[in-house]
């Protein structure tokens, strides 16, 4: 089981994520809500130009999702080290 023999690996970014009752992942979600305009023709074009342009569409998928999780991953690190926290 690789969760079990990295236990620092898997718990590390779940904690700094996942902090205080799920704050970090209902800013996440929330995300459209606070953004002016609609987000999907914007997920749309940075999908397209950045990741469709050039890769396979299963790859260009993938990409993009990784990506996407990895930009969200690095906003709420920036956050939880600043000691920002976003209740509802």
């Amino acid at each position: 089981m690789v969760g079990s023999a990295l236990p620092g690996v898997w718990s590390e970014p779940h904690r700094r994520l996942c902090r205080g009752g799920g704050d970090g992942p209902v800013a996440v979600f929330s995300d459209p809500g606070f953004l002016p305009g609609e987000t999907v023709p914007l997920q749309a074009a940075i999908y397209r130009s950045a990741f469709a342009s050039w890769l396979p569409p299963e790859a260009a998928s993938l990409a993009f999702a990784v990506a996407f999780v990895l930009f969200w991953y690095v906003v709420l690190d920036l956050l939880y080290r600043r000691g920002v926290v976003i209740r509802i």
